[in-house]
């Protein structure tokens, strides 16, 4: 059984790394981590849910994946609401602004309203979350403290995620077929249409269900910091090009590895996917190749381009 990454247009490659990354630790040996590309999404039969369980729209920038959900009449967006029965559509920060109604962007050189096509969230998703957001670098970056709660225990635990551009899922408790899975614990630095801040305690990551008979029961979880970083591979990447990331935040990370596994955990199993339990993030990362990835289907195996 497939989960799939998108590595196109507006998935930045780093975040396609940790994603894959994020997801081989916790879903293999139970499922293949593949990438898949524009291409196969629009022309292959990525969506029987007998053979990809959970399509995956890593960290970028949305516009690119937005117009690729409406090329060729809107054929992807089609696909994934329609034809994607029971699926899994997972999103973090671009991906989390792409699953929404609408995004809002605000930035000193940028200000963005637009309508998203998917609609898994049913209102707006405003950002940046956090002021310094940089386009070209990871400058702006910082460490977002993000609270959850743990199942087991009935106790709410306190993590912390690489955050980079992400939003606020705004009034995300009023909709009936959405349920806050975590929430910033600092005040944003975001206002509402009121010019007043919101109240600590804002949606970070939420999970959605259609309520559209039309639809194929799509499951969406869409996240805005990036949870999926593993300190181990930051540290990498940063001793073979120093300044990559601040250190700082590295180190602000690695200290809740076990907390953002139970996160990681909890979520897929909550998705009625199966989780390897042994698996601890602290001790991953020494390798940053990725495999050759092979998406197979009936009688037509499809590789990575």
């Amino acid at each position: 059984m497939n989960v799939l990454v998108y590595n196109g247009e507006g998935a930045s490659l780093e975040c396609i790394k940790y994603t894959v990354e994020l997801l081989k630790l916790h879903l293999e040996p139970f499922y293949s981590i593949q990438q898949i590309s524009p291409e196969q999404l629009l022309n292959e039969p990525w969506y029987d849910t007998t053979k990809s369980k959970m399509l995956v729209f890593p960290g970028g920038y949305d516009t690119p994946c937005n117009e690729l959900l409406l090329s060729q009449n809107e054929k992807l967006k089609n696909l994934i609401l329609n034809k994607f029965t029971n699926g899994i559509f997972l999103g973090i920060c671009a991906g989390g602004y792409l699953g929404a109604d609408s995004i809002q962007f605000d930035i000193p050189t940028q200000h963005l309203k637009f309508e998203r096509p998917l609609k898994f969230f049913p209102g707006l998703a405003q950002g940046p979350a956090f002021n310094g957001f940089n386009y070209k670098n990871n400058d702006g970056a910082r460490v977002a403290s993000i609270t959850f709660k743990d199942e087991a225990s009935n106790s709410i635990i306190r993590t912390k995620g690489f955050f980079n551009g992400g939003c606020n899922f705004v009034n995300a408790d009023a909709y009936d077929n959405v349920e806050v899975i975590a929430r910033f614990e600092d005040e944003l630095d975001l206002k509402d249409s009121d010019g007043k801040n919101y109240p600590k305690g804002q949606a970070a990551a939420v999970f959605c269900q259609s309520e559209a008979e039309a639809e194929a029961k799509v499951k969406a979880v869409l996240v805005s910091p990036h949870l999926e970083y593993i300190p181990r591979i930051l540290q990498k990447a940063n001793d073979n090009n120093p300044g990559r990331y601040h250190q700082s935040i590295i180190d602000g990370l690695k200290q809740d590895c076990d907390t953002r596994d139970i996160f990681w955990k909890q979520l897929f199993r909550k998705l009625g996917l199966r989780v390897n339990g042994t698996t601890k993030s602290s001790e991953f990362g020494s390798d940053l190749t990725l495999t050759p990835t092979y998406l197979h289907y009936k009688n037509k195996t499809v590789a990575e381009k």
